[in-house]
């Protein structure tokens, strides 16, 4: 019988209607005996910290406390998908997919971890500085978003904020950025909340529960480049399209990208193409352009400053114009600008930023161009995904790992879940083969604290005693304390 806590067991229910392996781990009803569920090697399963499920090993007895609770004698850890297809038999596995194990994954991560964070809801010059903001780490979409510069692109945010505010998602453990979305106030009164940025794919699910528990609707896809008419409905938890149009304070030289209001004229952004579009909100370098169809005295073109190099456009690598007009299509990469149409720059979806062709690859598998620093490996966790080479590190006969996910014991790597390692009394991981168990806590075999006694069992050394040159447990049977104090072995 597979054996669960309440807090798993409640975790299962809540996501069932979400997702596939919830779902059929509440189907089969986890605390009875069923032929879909294989206990041979794991069982005792609970909510672990860190975005780890706890478990036991079958063969270990399940320690509990004089209040009857679960200890943490015999409890080991591993990556929530790992263990759900290790308990989930064999011939029933291909009924899921990488994705649903995966998005399990970051639900379970997203409900075990979201007491570490802590959602900020900012307005005005506070947004423009939570994009400067450093994140808890340089990875995800977060990471990779080229919205991140010194430059004065953020007026239509900053001056508008009637309409447009920003949820922030703070690490408190770091008080650093772990996710953004930026969240706008429609005509109706409706609040929407648009692309979410994270450093971890599981930190979305908090963005969605942030949406949900505020009453606010949201992208269907939330970390999608390409998707921006494709809304949840609040009420229903339906899929709805909408057309969007807001109207607020448009005329700023430099303009952020906008994931959803792409399109639109003075005074209005639009998530869909209209006959009088004027702006498209696409360039990352902060300059909006004007629609191909309209033309150049429509509304004139920028002024420049004495023409300062600053202020002019290279249209193409190398050539300077004097007239910046609004309609150049423009991209700053390295401090840079190029026409995007310029064949020597193209647009990666999953970096959502321009690249030099020269300096980029296309990856088959994600049918995308990716930086030239960037490799594509095939993650156990994750499947074929691109990762910076310093974030990866590579297991001899097993492949690619995020460094967050191994172990590192005597200049070799293993998972962190790996069955040949083993988290000791201090929490450290050792060699299972290096390993010893000693009143359910785990030592390496030659730590200070244990001995062997006289019957070759190992024991910890304050539980011990010497007598006549050998260790015995202080409650062995085979000593006493003579009159004088002493220690000594009884005489059969």
């Amino acid at each position: 019988m597979l054996v669960v806590n309440k807090d798993f067991n409640n975790f299962c229910d809540r996501i069932s209607d979400k997702n596939k392996v919830g779902k059929f781990l509440k189907f089969i009803d986890l605390e009875s005996n069923t032929s879909l569920i294989d206990i041979s090697e794991i069982n005792h399963l609970s909510m672990g910290s860190n975005g780890m499920l706890e478990y036991s090993l079958t063969h270990k007895d399940l320690v509990l406390d004089e209040n009857f609770n679960w200890t943490q004698a015999n409890r080991q850890q591993g990556k929530p998908s790992k263990i759900i297809r290790k308990i989930i038999r064999k011939e029933c596995l291909h009924i899921f997919t990488e994705k649903d194990f995966e998005d399990f994954a970051n639900l379970y991560k997203s409900k075990g971890l979201d007491v570490n964070y802590e959602f900020q809801i900012v307005k005005g010059i506070d947004i423009h500085n939570t994009y400067m903001m450093g994140g808890t780490k340089n990875s995800g979409t977060l990471g990779n978003s080229c919205m991140r510069k010194e430059i004065p692109m953020f007026g239509l945010y900053v001056d508008n904020t009637d309409i447009v505010s920003l949820i922030r998602l703070i690490d408190k453990s770091t008080n650093k950025l772990a996710g953004r979305a930026i969240l706008w106030t429609l005509p109706n009164g409706e609040t929407f909340m648009d692309r979410v940025y994270t450093v971890d794919d599981f930190l979305v699910e908090l963005f969605f529960d942030f949406a949900k528990e505020n009453n606010v609707t949201y992208r269907k896809y939330a970390q999608s480049h390409s998707t921006y008419k494709d809304f949840i409905n609040i009420k229903t938890g339906e899929q709805i399209s909408k057309k969007l149009e807001i109207q607020l304070n448009t005329d700023f030289k430099y303009s952020p990208y906008l994931d959803t209001f792409k399109y639109g004229i003075r005074g209005e952004i639009r998530n869909y193409q209209k006959e009088d579009n004027v702006y498209e909100f696409r360039g990352s370098s902060g300059i909006r352009s004007n629609s191909s169809d309209i033309s150049d005295s429509t509304f004139g073109t920028y002024e420049t400053d004495n023409n300062l190099e600053e202020d002019l456009v290279i249209v193409t690598a190398g050539e300077y114009t004097d007239e910046v007009h609004e309609q150049h299509l423009t991209c700053n990469i390295d401090g840079d600008i190029y026409h995007i149409e310029d064949y020597e720059v193209l647009y990666s979806d999953v970096e959502s930023c321009y690249l030099l062709r020269d300096y980029s690859i296309w990856c088959d598998d994600i049918e995308d161009y990716v930086s030239e620093n960037a490799e594509v490996y095939h993650l156990e966790s994750r499947g074929l995904v691109y990762y910076y080479d310093d974030d990866l590190v590579y297991i001899d006969g097993s492949g690619y790992f995020m460094e967050k996910d191994v172990v590192e014991i005597d200049g070799t790597y293993y998972e962190n879940d790996s069955d040949e390692i083993i988290q000791n009394v201090d929490g450290e991981y050792i060699l299972v083969e290096n390993s010893i168990e000693v009143d359910g806590d785990f030592y390496e075999e030659v730590d200070y604290r244990v001995v062997v006694d006289i019957d070759g069992e190992y024991i910890l050394r304050h539980d011990s005693i010497m007598v006549e040159g050998d260790y015995y447990h202080t409650d062995d049977s085979r000593i006493t304390t003579n009159e004088q104090g002493e220690t000594i072995l009884i005489q059969e």
